[in-house]
């Protein structure tokens, strides 16, 4: 029985996981956009923990393909779920918040309210959030990430557009 790249690297072969991916990488370079999307996705997430910038590295990857071609829309929502994540463990809540609103609103828009994968991810990254927002102010950033256009979600969680006014520090 032949185990995918994910179930490999679920199952801590993570070298043989990244021989996988390299293969399909190489296989589906120019050619098949999904194969392309995911495993860009597969390794950003894989990286999450571990190395937040090559995480992101390999998100943004992700995320630049499926929106520069409009596919893939709960792949993407994956991904800007992975992002979240990384967002937590940096201590931006709030932008996570932002983030998981524009999610929420993809994946109504798709019915991909259920999807296993990265559930795990999802059920952490909302259980900070619930702990560290009251519902007020969280209910206020999901609609702010809500009303981003596709291209400001991108911008957004590639770090070139904020949504949020600052406060200018003086120090």
């Amino acid at each position: 029985m032949r185990l995918s790249s994910g179930v490999r690297a679920i199952a801590g072969r993570r070298s043989e996981c990244e021989l996988q991916l390299e293969r399909a990488a190489e296989l589906a370079r120019g050619t098949v956009l999904h194969v392309q999307i995911s495993v860009a996705l597969l390794r950003g997430t894989l990286d999450a923990d571990d190395d937040p910038d090559a995480a992101m590295a390999s998100l943004r990857d992700a995320i630049e393909l499926g929106e520069r071609h409009a596919v893939m829309p709960d792949i993407l929502a994956n991904a800007y779920e992975a992002v979240a994540a990384i967002w937590i463990a940096d201590g931006r809540t709030v932008d996570a918040a932002i983030l998981m609103g524009a999610v929420d609103r993809i994946r109504a828009a798709v019915g991909a309210h259920r999807d296993r994968f990265g559930a795990e991810r999802r059920e952490h990254v909302r259980s900070t959030l619930d702990t560290s927002i009251s519902p007020t102010e969280f209910d206020a950033l999901a609609a702010r990430g809500r009303a981003l256009s596709r291209d400001e979600l991108r911008r957004f969680a590639l770090g070139e557009y904020d949504p949020v006014p600052r406060v200018a520090e003086h120090g």
